[in-house]
């Protein structure tokens, strides 16, 4: 099975990481973009590991040592891009690897740059090569995505919304697995078999032992409410109890 880590970005405690006016959260948009990508791939048969469960930063030596604990056959690191100090021109997706790379990390950037240059509302950077510390130290081939630039008054509000998210997430995860020769199942499969949810960060711990139990994506509550994901089994951990609701760690362990 092809094992993947998805890095969500900078974390909430990563300063000046938000748009001028506050409306987009750096570290938000990486997990909510980490997380659409994490259901396709898994849906697809992919295991997916992500470096972070929640808002909070995790050092970037531990990122790349959560990709080598997991033996990982890919890195790929989500973030949106920035420029300057006021609103600027600057647009575009950029995909970025090391500065010196093999033809496995050449061929999963042009997977990706390929698939991605399908979004026509955020234009197609190219591929670059940056010596930023995730690339350099993952043994792995690496790339770090640049999804457009919310230091811009256009592109900012499409990063904000959903349906161009969604986009770029399936148009990332589509070129992940045409690097490993999986084929893209297309929007009829859309819907998963079962999902967990989590209503709170006090949660996510027995969310994510179901989530691997039952071997299906884990999202919050609110998340998988706006993804446009379809599931047909909804586990939700917290909330009031009720069908498939489980107000405890405790009640959700008779799940695993």
């Amino acid at each position: 099975m092809a094992k993947v880590v998805l890095d969500p970005g900078h974390g909430v405690e990563t300063p000046g990481k938000r748009s001028f006016d506050g409306s987009l959260l750096e570290h938000e948009f990486n997990f909510d973009i980490a997380k659409r990508q994490k259901a396709v791939l898994e849906r697809h048969g992919v295991e997916v590991v992500l470096t972070r469960l929640n808002e909070h930063d995790i050092p970037l030596a531990e990122r790349v040592a959560i990709a080598k604990h997991y033996n990982a056959d890919i890195f790929v690191s989500d973030h949106a891009d920035a420029y300057g100090s006021t609103w600027n021109s600057a647009n575009g997706y950029t995909v970025y690897t090391y500065t010196r790379i093999d033809a496995a990390t050449t061929r999963l950037a042009q997977c990706v740059d390929s698939a991605m240059s399908e979004v026509g509302s955020i234009r197609n950077r190219g591929i670059k090569q940056a010596d930023f510390y995730v690339l350099r130290n993952t043994p792995m081939p690496a790339i770090l995505i640049e999804h457009g630039f919310y230091t811009n008054k256009v592109e900012g509000p499409k990063l904000k919304d959903t349906n161009v998210r969604q986009a770029l997430a399936v148009a990332g995860a589509k070129g992940i697995l045409q690097y490993f020769g999986i084929q893209y199942k297309g929007k009829e499969e859309d819907t998963l078999k079962a999902v967990v949810t989590y209503a709170g960060d006090g949660d996510v711990f027995a969310a994510v032992l179901v989530a691997q139990k039952m071997h299906c994506p884990l999202m919050s509550v609110n998340d998988f409410k706006t993804s446009g994901i379809k599931a047909e089994r909804v586990i939700q951990i917290g909330g009031k109890p009720g069908s498939d609701r489980f107000s405890s760690f405790k009640d959700a362990a008779n799940l695993i």
